[in-house]
């Protein structure tokens, strides 16, 4: 499986912007890696991720 590409800005502005529009007010996001492993496979991929920070859900 190719690499998942890192976030763009305009991803992260959709991110935020919906974020935004979801909470009422600006929310942190922290740009991770993460590793997704089908449920009957035996490798891991690496993709992006994102995490919110103090977002009350």
């Amino acid at each position: 499986m190719a690499e998942l590409p890192d976030f763009s800005d305009s991803d992260l502005w959709v991110i935020r912007a919906t974020l935004s529009e979801r909470y009422g007010k600006g929310v942190a996001i922290e740009l991770a890696d993460a590793e997704l492993r089908p449920p009957h496979g035996t490798h891991s991929h690496p993709m992006p991720g994102r995490f919110l920070v103090g977002a009350e859900v």
